[in-house]
């Protein structure tokens, strides 16, 4: 062991027996220095001026007063030190009120007393230190306690405690604060008695993970007793105390915040509408004009015109109000959405079907070589049979109006852990960089007679699927769209899809 000196009062009037226990304390390899006196008298003056002895040895046959005696002075001045009562000979009665009064040990000068000293002074040292390293880390773990306590109890977030069962034992100020309840309510009262019943489902399978070890953040509504509606951003962990595993709560008031964020997403949603309502007008009104015009002409009091001119004219009122039907049925698509009907459906069948439809135009397959590399280990998928479809379509327009002379479609479908990817890539004219942030929103084209909607509707049909719809394209070079497909959807019951 390390060599520490250590300070050691020793009590005894017998020089000799002082001398003995001196050597055989250092024989025994402890390395001390000795303060000694030879009476009660003696050892409570040095105590006054000097406390910090690591152990006091002391005889129990002193002049004037006995170690029984000494040792109740002691413990009346408190003094904390470790003492070893000595005696020549041996007495139950004055070994049990020894002990009694706090000695750390009471030894016989008997035969092996010198073997047995240097021992029992050791541990009589450890032990002290082992207690005044406990006082210490008490002291220090409840001076940590107050510390954390006051920054929870002045913290701007609802700081909360509860059990698994959601009975709260602890809440901070500012949960007193914004839930109007003072500290004694709240120790009477259950977490779920604060938010909405119809959140009582949410709240519990995001406590059952926690338990399970894994931390939670999401959106809370809790209701003050002012009535109210609190809207909180909660993070949820788990925290040992006492031995329990319990719920720890943080939550941030984001009320404000989110009444902020509904009042831009309005304002979006109505900036968004007028963009949109401009858009259609737009849209409609090259039509409209071409109708409007060829009906003007055929009118009976228009009798110069020729049936050939007639018919060219009825012609063209037959087609702008098909493409004023498309433009209706595409912009009701983009902004009403039907909801996906899923089943489970191989993608690569899908492709192959639409391979087929598109095959039937014999101008463009003369014109387009399509290639395809299906994956031959593709699973079936929840999806929207006709509405994957139309998104196929929707690119592959979208790629040979890229390839007005001649040019290759390449299609690829892959299986990647747990999603499906199809790229649908063309080697065309490519889009403008400048173009490409904006290639998902409505109405915004250059080609002349398309509608802007095309991409638009297939992204939102995309993005229902739990999926995503990427572009990557280059001018002058060709356009590349990454579909991907989750093999997994959420929201499908799977016996039902069958």
């Amino acid at each position: 062991m390390n060599k520490i000196i250590k300070q050691i009062l020793l009590v005894e009037d017998n020089p000799d027996h002082i001398a003995l226990s001196k050597e055989a304390i250092r024989e025994g390899g402890i390395d001390c220095h000795f303060d000694v006196v030879n009476s009660g008298t003696e050892c409570l003056e040095l105590l006054k001026k000097n406390h910090l002895y690591d152990a006091i040895l002391m005889d129990f046959s002193l002049p004037e007063m006995n170690g029984l005696q000494i040792l109740k002075k002691i413990n009346e001045y408190g003094y904390d030190i470790p003492v070893i009562m000595v005696t020549g000979q041996g007495d139950e009665r004055v070994a049990v009120e020894a002990m009694k009064q706090g000695a750390y040990d009471y030894l016989q000068k008997t035969q092996d007393f010198l073997v047995a000293l240097p021992l029992v002074l050791e541990k009589a040292i450890e032990k002290h230190q082992l207690k005044l390293d406990k006082i210490k880390l008490e002291h220090e773990i409840k001076r940590s306690e107050e510390k954390y306590r006051k920054i929870i109890e002045n913290a701007n977030d609802i700081i909360f405690i509860t059990d698994f069962e959601g009975n709260i034992l602890d809440i901070n100020r500012k949960g007193e604060f914004l839930l109007g309840y003072d500290r004694e309510q709240f120790l009477q009262m259950n977490i779920s008695q604060f938010y909405p019943s119809d959140q009582n489902e949410t709240y519990s399978e995001y406590i059952k993970g926690v338990k399970e070890g894994i931390p939670a953040n999401f959106s809370l509504n809790l209701i003050p007793s002012s009535g109210e509606n609190l809207i909180i951003d909660l993070n949820v962990t788990t925290i040992e105390l006492a031995g329990r595993t319990l719920v720890l709560g943080i939550g941030r008031d984001i009320t404000e915040r989110a009444k902020m964020e509904e009042k831009i997403r309005l304002m979006d949603k109505l900036a968004s509408l007028g963009e949109m309502s401009a858009g259609i007008a737009h849209e409609i009104r090259n039509p409209l004009s071409s109708i409007i015009t060829a009906v003007d002409l055929l009118s009976p009091n228009q009798d110069s015109i020729s049936s050939q001119e007639r018919e060219a004219l009825l012609d063209v009122v037959k087609k702008e109000s098909k493409r004023l039907n498309t433009i209706l049925t595409d912009f009701l698509q983009f902004a009403k959405p039907r909801k996906p009907v899923l089943t489970m459906e191989n993608i690569n069948e899908i492709l192959c079907e639409t391979f087929d439809m598109v095959r039937l135009d014999k101008k463009l397959t003369e014109r387009i070589t399509i290639k395809k590399i299906l994956d031959p280990n593709m699973v079936r998928i929840p999806l929207d049979r006709d509405q994957i479809k139309q998104v196929f379509l929707n690119v592959y327009l979208n790629a040979f109006q890229a390839m007005p002379r001649s040019g290759q479609l390449l299609v690829t479908s892959k299986l990647q852990r747990e999603k499906v990817i199809v790229n649908i890539c063309d080697n065309g004219v490519g889009i403008p960089k400048e173009d490409l942030q904006w290639i998902f929103e409505p109405f915004h084209t250059r080609k002349k007679d398309g509608t802007g909607l095309g991409l638009p509707v297939a992204s939102r049909i995309i993005e229902a699927h739990q999926g995503t719809l990427e572009v990557e394209s280059r001018t002058g070079e060709g356009t590349c769209f990454i579909i991907s497909l989750p093999t997994d959807n959420p929201g499908f019951n799977r016996d039902k899809g069958r």
